[in-house]
């Protein structure tokens, strides 16, 4: 490395790449409009990462319908983004707002040891959820018999025991760099070039361009049993459409996959820039260097800050969204410990009164026909607390 410059790794907190002979008159502290954007995306994204990989693994835990392997590797992948919402994110909010004082070693290791323990958890899962995939559309009954829960129970063991390997190393030197140091006004770095260098295309360039050849083979044997099925409604003979039930859980099983090939891309779209820059940190420093200070500090805060964590918070809004089992789950999961939790509240609290209560809204309703039902309603939910509770029990 050269010695007149310092590289500062992707999780980084200083976004300007800085020289080692550069006072630190040069660099003070001023908040920004890039800053406070940056800040206040940051605070929210915390929020709404842990809520919605939260509901995430609740759904799965209390949904028997979601006791499958391919939806135990989901939830493995909403831990991994749970821990970014918890410990990578806070952390890096919480340097943003005195990114000049000298932090502590161990929080600089930890920090740096938990951001790639969790993005290798990442892309490691996603991997493991495309060949899982292929092999389910490709040899499903060799998969119905070879993948239960025991064998994606180790296979998600592997991938925490290589996640944690992974990080573990990014804490030692190699080719004589200083790995992980902290520096007044330059915040946590990490110079480690061969490391970084590995990182890059081992646990993600190369991750990526395995997943992508795994959903571009699932799709093949999609459109190739589409054709099948369409010469068999032709009154050809066709081993895939035996049935009806087999063609819609084809259908199905395509939707997911779809889904999941949706999960991939913003996995690569979030991630991609802010591995590029690293190399680019790594062996073009150069390039970074030219650029007006400016330029750099909304490039760094868009594509190392703000992007990575996004994709955190993306997953879930995608399940949301375009998984119907993971929709039914969520709404099942809202109705039943939110909302029957409230009306289980209201209850409680007016079955003390509810002669009281009967009273009023029986005048209540001969003054108002229209509001009736509702009135009813509420009457017979004060007078037997117990008939929302069996509502919510369905």
């Amino acid at each position: 490395m050269n010695d007149s410059t310092i590289v500062s790794s992707t999780w980084s907190t200083s976004i300007p790449i800085m020289t080692k002979n550069m006072s630190l008159q040069q660099h003070q502290f001023e908040i920004t409009p890039i800053f406070t954007a940056t800040t206040v995306i940051l605070f929210f994204m915390v929020i709404g990462i842990v809520l919605g990989n939260v509901l995430v693994l609740a759904t799965t835990w209390l949904d028997k319908r979601l006791h499958q392997p391919n939806k135990y590797f989901i939830a493995c992948l909403a831990v991994a983004d749970l821990l970014v919402g918890v410990f990578s994110v806070p952390i890096r909010l919480y340097m943003q707002f005195d990114p000049l004082q000298l932090y502590p070693i161990k929080l600089c290791r930890f920090w740096f040891w938990m951001d790639i323990f969790c993005e290798v958890a990442s892309i490691v899962t996603l991997t493991v959820i495309s060949v899982d995939r292929y092999f389910k559309i490709s040899k499903p009954f060799k998969y119905r018999v070879r993948m239960d829960t025991t064998a994606s129970a180790i296979v998600i063991v592997n991938i925490w025991l290589i996640s944690a390997v992974c990080a573990t190393f990014s804490l030692f030197s190699f080719g004589g760099s200083d790995a992980v140091t902290s520096v007044v006004a330059r915040g946590c770095l990490n110079d480690n070039k061969i490391y970084y260098t590995i990182l890059s295309v081992v646990f993600f360039f190369a991750p990526s361009v395995i997943v992508i050849l795994m959903y571009a083979f699932i799709f093949y044997i999609a459109h190739q049993r589409q054709k099948m099925n369409r010469r068999g409604e032709l009154g050809q003979s066709s081993a895939v459409s035996k049935t009806d039930k087999k063609g819609k859980e084809f259908r199905q099983e395509l939707k997911t996959i779809r889904m999941l090939s949706l999960v991939v891309c913003t996995f690569i779209f979030c991630w991609g820039p802010s591995f590029i820059l690293l190399l680019i940190q790594l062996y073009k420093i150069e390039y970074i260097v030219l650029l007006p200070l400016k330029d750099w500090q909304i490039i760094g805060s868009l594509f190392i800050v703000i992007l990575p964590s996004f994709n955190s918070l993306c997953n879930p809004l995608i399940y949301a969204c375009f998984d119907r089992k993971y929709n039914n789950a969520f709404k099942h999961l809202l109705k039943k410990y939110i909302l029957c939790a409230f009306l289980s509240r209201q209850n409680t609290r007016t079955s003390t009164s509810s002669t009281t209560r009967r009273t009023y809204l029986s005048k209540e309703s001969g003054h108002s026909t229209g509001n009736s039902s509702s009135s009813r309603l509420m009457f017979e939910l004060q007078d037997n607390p117990r008939a929302s509770d069996g509502q919510c029990e369905k």
